[in-house]
């Protein structure tokens, strides 16, 4: 089932990474791609910050409620219909929709990471369990969990990175704050405008988890298995690209958001798509 424009475009916007990613889906493989980034910018979307408590604690009610429905096959958003789920997909779509909201909730209510561990644990939900709904059923069990948790910590770090101030402004704080503390770094200095050596040795570690973790899935895959994840491998060495212009910039993401050019865009999902 074809996914409504609307949702497609908030999914994956023109010209954005994930757009990018979806030129690369395999035959009958855009419409489930599609629909898990759109899921992903649905709940996302619940945690703007100009959005009363109340109606997003009703929302994440709501689709939690959904991934009932779909864990029954009888789901009625029209994005978690597109994943046209069935029988075991359907279970392990609604295991990771719960994994998502549960991260959703975290972001929500604003609550620090206090150290490395639970990191671990917020990146389940916010990173792999999102890629996870992206792949689709082709994919052995244990090859789509190894690979989206690795392609999904990429993702989320690399945007923690770079939206670092911004986050910080609204009381989320998703740098370890054992890691803060042992740097010596408070909430004012992550809103401050250009991070300091102390703060930079924090995003240094983040962006080194983020590569170690993508380093360790992309290396798993033998080629009968890269191909079908041909697009999230394209998106997972956007955003690694991405993270190489940051630690180039030494992290100076406080006075804009930092965004790689169109056409290194364009050359890098060739070049990832080329050698998957």
């Amino acid at each position: 089932m074809a996914l409504d424009p609307h949702f497609a475009a908030r999914g994956a916007p023109p010209g954005s990474l994930r757009w990018h990613a979806t030129l690369y889906a395999p035959a009958g493989g855009q419409v489930r791609l599609v629909a898990a980034f759109a899921l992903e910018a649905e709940l996302r979307d619940a945690t703007r910050p100009d959005l009363e408590h109340g109606v997003a604690h009703a929302k994440l009610g709501w689709w939690a409620e959904e991934a009932a429905r779909l864990r029954q096959g009888v789901p009625r958003h029209p994005i978690t219909v597109a994943l046209d789920s069935q029988g075991e997909q359907a279970r392990l779509d609604a295991d990771a929709l719960d994994e998502v909201l549960a991260a959703t909730a975290t972001e929500l209510a604003q609550l620090a990471l206090r150290d490395e561990a639970e990191l671990d644990a917020y990146l389940r939900g916010a990173g792999a369990a999102c890629q996870r709904l992206a792949i689709g059923p082709a994919t052995p069990i244990a090859i789509a969990e190894r690979f989206a948790s690795g392609c999904g910590t990429i993702l989320r770090l690399t945007e923690i990175i770079r939206d670092l101030r911004q986050d910080a402004w609204h009381g989320r704080v998703f740098v370890p704050w054992s890691w803060l503390e042992t740097e010596g770094v408070d909430l004012e200095q992550l809103r401050g405008a250009v991070p300091g050596v102390s703060l930079r040795r924090s995003l240094q570690r983040l962006a080194t988890k983020a590569r170690s973790a993508w380093s360790e899935a992309r290396d798993s895959l033998d080629t009968a298995s890269a191909d079908p994840l041909r697009p999230l491998i394209v998106l997972a060495e956007l955003h690694r690209a991405l993270l190489d212009r940051m630690e180039r910039s030494s992290f100076d993401v406080g006075r804009q958001r930092v965004e790689l050019p169109p056409l290194k865009r364009l050359v890098t999902a060739w070049r990832a798509a080329r050698h998957a």
